[in-house]
């Protein structure tokens, strides 16, 4: 997803854009651009170039997806927080953020005429 994002609002024709949209993700270290990245999902898309303009629907649906998988995980830390012996370990599914981000899920939205 972030290398999607990159691309297709940096590049038109090949060739990078002038004023560049996440500039910053070329020079931050490892932890700092993790966090970058994770604000990037709770944010609003970039613009994307006119070569591109006809996957903003697919972007922001997986983008959709995905801030409802870490919106989601984000409770279920909650819940393990809260936790007592007795209850029922909370349970997530991280490989696909608790079924937000699977296969079908990727397919479905890409899979239609661009």
């Amino acid at each position: 997803f972030h290398v999607l994002m990159f691309f297709t609002a940096r590049y038109q024709n090949g060739k990078e854009i002038d004023n560049l949209p996440l500039e910053e993700w070329l020079t931050l270290g490892g932890n700092s651009l993790r966090a970058r990245k994770a604000l990037f999902i709770s944010k609003s898309l970039p613009t994307l170039t006119p070569q591109f303009a006809s996957l903003k629907g697919h972007l922001t649906s997986l983008h959709g997806a995905i801030f409802n998988g870490y919106t989601e995980h984000t409770r279920h830390d909650l819940d393990l927080e809260n936790w007592a012996p007795g209850l029922p370990m909370p349970s997530f599914d991280h490989e696909t953020l608790n079924g937000h981000l699977t296969f079908q899920v990727f397919d479905d939205i890409f899979n239609t005429e661009l």
